[in-house]
């Protein structure tokens, strides 16, 4: 009885860490395709400072009003494409 308690509440405390969203720091754009594949509404994709060249940002993955992905500068205005 008591190992089963044990592994309801193991599975209790696991499921909302489950939910938690990620956050993504990527520093090339084979890390950046990667990351966006990952994503799940909430999730945050942040790119290293820097020139990004030649590179190419498709998303297919949606979020939600609510929990959108979002993509942003590690620093604002220190990431150029």
């Amino acid at each position: 009885m008591i190992k089963q308690l044990q592994k309801i509440l193991l599975v209790v405390i696991l499921i909302p860490i489950s939910n938690y969203a990620k956050e993504y720091f990527v520093t090339t754009s084979m890390e950046l395709t990667s990351a966006i594949s990952l994503s799940k509404p909430g999730d945050v994709i942040v790119m290293k400072n820097g020139t990004w060249t030649n590179i190419t940002i498709n998303f297919q993955n949606n979020g939600t009003a609510g929990s959108p992905i979002t993509l942003k500068a590690e620093t604002t205005g220190l990431v150029t494409f």
